[in-house]
């Protein structure tokens, strides 16, 4: 399970947005596609050339706001890690990897066939 304690703030700053940002630890990157999408909005921030302390802009304070309530959701998310079974007759490695301008992924998943 994943908690998520985020404060709730009437109106977020350039110090609120990092702030988080990192509170949302996680070691083993199970979540990092919505840190990822975190990050993104604190570079365009950065490209706004905001101070710290500046509110957000009305055009994207909405943005940000619907990223910050939807991070709720993540405390349902429960990703089960059992590796391997008793026996297995084929082991195999799949990775897969993809990339853009802004973020790029990568992920190994091990698939075991067990006959029945």
């Amino acid at each position: 399970m994943f908690k998520v304690s985020i404060p709730s703030i009437a109106s977020y700053t350039k110090r609120d947005v990092l702030s988080v940002i990192a509170r949302l630890y996680d070691p083993l990157g199970l979540v990092g596609p919505v840190i990822s999408k975190a990050k993104i909005f604190l570079q365009k921030l950065w490209l706004r050339k905001l101070n710290w302390e500046e509110c957000l802009p009305e055009a994207i304070a909405p943005e940000w706001l619907n990223f910050v309530s939807s991070l709720k959701a993540l405390e349902e998310l429960k990703i089960d890690r059992y590796l391997l079974t008793d026996s297995y007759e084929k082991l195999m490695l799949l990775g897969y990897a993809d990339a853009s301008e802004s973020a790029y992924g990568a992920v190994v998943y091990m698939h075991c066939v067990k006959e029945d």
